[in-house]
C-alpha cells in the first residue's frame, strides 16, 4: 500500500519552479527527480499544488468563475465577474482568464505526461506496489484535466459529439497537437480512467480489497487518503465522465460500485450525513476526492467575506452575493417536515440586506472535487425503472433532512442547485442538458455561444485542424 504522506503543498512558483516548465532545459532536472520514489511522489504533489491555484480549482472551477456562468449569483458592473456574468467571453480580461484556465490544464496535464515518462523505467524505485498505484494516480489525474478542458472549451456531447474539440495530450511533447472530436477525447478520458482502475485495483487501500488492506480507518488515515486520486475516485470521476457522454448504462454501473443497489448499501468507508453540522460543512465523510489548500478560508474571504463585502461597489471587486430570494427559491421546501442541512451554507452579505453569501468555505482548507451525494442523483437519473430511480433519490434526501418523494419530477435539476453551490458542477449540468435557460431566475441564453467557452488565440493558431 502506498504509504500517502501528509506533505504541505509545495508552492508552485517557489519549490516547483524548476521542473514544473515545459521546456527543453527541464529533462535534466527530471532526470535526476525521477530517480527516487520521493521524486516522483514530490512531482505528483506539485500537479496537485498547480491544481489549487485559484484560476483552477482553488477558486475559478469550484465556487468562483464556473458558478458565475451557472448564474447562482447577482454580479454588479464594478465586480471582476461581469463580462462573465454576461457571457462577453470576447472582452479582453475575459480573454486572459481562459487563456489562464487552459493554460494551467495543460501544464498539469503536461507534468503529468513527463512522470509518466519516466515511470515505466523507473519501476524498481517503487518500494511494494506503490508503482500501480501511482501510476494510476497520474492516469486519473490526466483524465480529469482533459474532461474539464473538455467541458470548458468544446460543445456537448448532446449538440456536437463529432465537432472538433481539443487535443488529448498522451506523450510529454512541446509540439502543438491536433485537436481530436468531443466523441474522441471521452474516449480517451475513459480509456485512462480504466486503465488506472485495472492498475489500482488489486493494491489501492481505498480499492474493493479494502477490507483485506492495513489501511488506516482512523479519521485523519481516511482524510489522507481523500486528498489522493485512488481507485473509488477515479470511479465516481468514470462515473460522471459516462454521464457526460450519455452513457447511462455505464455511468449508473461505475455509481453503483459506491453506491451499491436501490434497496442496497454504501460501501462502509463512505458515510452520508446524518444532521447539519457547521462544523462539517462539506459532510467530510461523504467526500471521495478533495484537494488540500491551506490557504483556502483566506481566499473564500475575499470572495465571500465582510472584508469582500465592502469592496462591492470598488472596480475589480471578487465579492460574490446571492439574492436572500434567490436563496430562498432553491433551499426552502413547501414540505413543513423538511429540515433543510445545506441552509447552514449561507450567511449575511455584509450590511446588504435582501443579499447573503456562500460561508461554505470560509473556516475550510479542502476544495470538495467528488463527492458520493453526485453518484446518488446520476443513478437517479441513469436507472431505467422508475421505482428505482425513487429509490436512489430518496436514500440521498433523507441525508439532507428532506422527506421522501412520491415523483422525481424536476428533483434531480433541484439537487444539482442545492448540493453543488460553490463546487463547480451546475454550469456543466446546464450545459450536459443543453437547456435554453439557465440561472435562478431562468435567464434565456444563446446556448452555443454561451456553453462553449473560446479556445485562447494562440491554441487556436497552433492546435490544428
Amino acid at each position: 500500500m502506498r504509504n500517502v504522506l501528509m506533505l504541505c503543498m509545495i508552492f508552485f512558483f517557489i519549490s516547483c519552479e524548476n521542473w514544473l516548465d515545459v521546456s527543453p532545459k527541464s529533462d535534466i532536472k527530471a532526470e535526476d527527480l525521477f530517480l527516487t520514489q520521493k521524486g516522483f511522489e514530490d512531482a505528483v504533489v506539485g500537479v496537485y499544488s498547480l491544481m489549487t491555484l485559484p484560476d483552477l480549482y482553488g477558486a475559478n472551477l469550484s465556487f468562483g468563475y464556473v458558478d458565475v456562468l451557472a448564474r447562482y449569483y447577482r454580479v454588479g458592473s464594478k465586480s471582476t465577474f461581469y463580462e462573465a456574468y454576461k457571457y462577453e467571453y470576447e472582452d479582453q480580461s475575459e480573454e486572459n482568464r481562459l487563456a489562464n484556465i487552459w493554460g494551467l490544464l495543460y501544464k498539469g496535464i503536461a507534468n503529468l505526461n513527463n512522470i509518466l515518462r519516466y515511470i515505466d523505467d523507473k519501476k524498481e524505485v517503487f518500494t511494494g506496489n506503490n508503482y500501480y498505484l501511482y501510476k494510476g494516480e497520474v492516469l486519473s489525474l490526466r483524465a480529469m484535466l482533459h474532461f474539464d478542458a473538455l467541458r470548458l472549451f468544446a460543445p456537448s456531447v448532446k449538440v456536437g459529439e463529432n465537432e472538433i474539440a481539443i487535443p488529448y495530450m498522451e506523450n510529454y511533447t512541446y509540439v502543438a497537437q491536433k485537436r481530436l472530436t468531443v466523441r474522441e477525447v471521452l474516449e480517451h478520458v475513459i480509456k485512462d480512467l480504466d486503465e488506472a482502475r485495472n492498475l489500482m485495483r488489486p493494491y489501492d487501500s481505498m480499492g474493493p480489497n479494502y477490507a483485506e488492506d492495513d489501511r488506516d480507518d482512523s479519521p485523519d488515515g481516511i482524510d489522507n487518503l481523500r486528498s489522493r486520486m485512488h481507485y473509488y475516485s477515479a470511479t465516481a470521476l468514470l462515473s460522471r465522465v459516462y454521464l457526460y457522454a450519455g452513457d447511462n448504462v455505464n455511468a449508473l454501473t461505475a455509481a453503483k460500485e459506491i453506491i451499491g443497489e436501490p434497496d442496497g448499501e454504501l460501501l462502509p468507508i463512505f458515510q452520508m450525513a446524518t444532521s447539519g453540522n457547521t462544523s462539517d460543512p462539506l459532510f467530510n465523510s461523504e467526500v471521495i476526492f478533495e484537494l488540500t489548500k491551506t490557504n483556502l478560508s483566506e481566499e473564500a474571504d475575499s470572495y465571500f467575506g465582510d472584508v469582500a463585502a465592502a469592496t462591492a461597489n470598488t472596480e475589480g471587486s471578487l465579492f460574490l452575493q446571492m439574492k436572500l430570494g434567490d436563496k430562498n427559491k432553491i433551499y426552502t421546501s413547501s414540505n413543513p417536515s423538511d429540515i433543510e442541512y445545506r441552509e447552514m451554507w449561507f450567511k449575511g452579505a455584509g450590511n446588504n440586506a435582501g443579499y447573503v453569501t456562500l460561508s461554505k468555505f470560509l473556516a475550510e482548507n479542502r476544495v470538495c472535487l467528488l463527492r458520493v451525494s453526485e453518484l446518488f442523483l446520476i443513478a437517479a437519473e441513469c436507472s431505467s425503472s422508475v421505482s428505482d430511480r425513487l429509490k436512489y433519490m430518496n436514500r440521498y434526501r433523507v441525508h439532507r433532512g428532506l422527506a421522501e418523494l412520491q415523483d422525481i419530477g424536476n428533483s434531480i435539476q433541484e439537487e444539482y442547485w442545492k448540493e453543488f453551490i460553490g463546487e463547480g458542477q451546475m454550469f456543466f449540468f446546464y450545459k450536459r442538458k443543453n437547456l435554453f435557460q439557465i440561472g435562478i431566475d431562468n435567464k434565456s441564453i444563446d446556448t452555443e455561444k454561451v456553453y462553449t467557452l473560446p479556445l485562447p488565440s494562440l491554441e487556436q493558431e497552433l492546435g490544428g485542424n
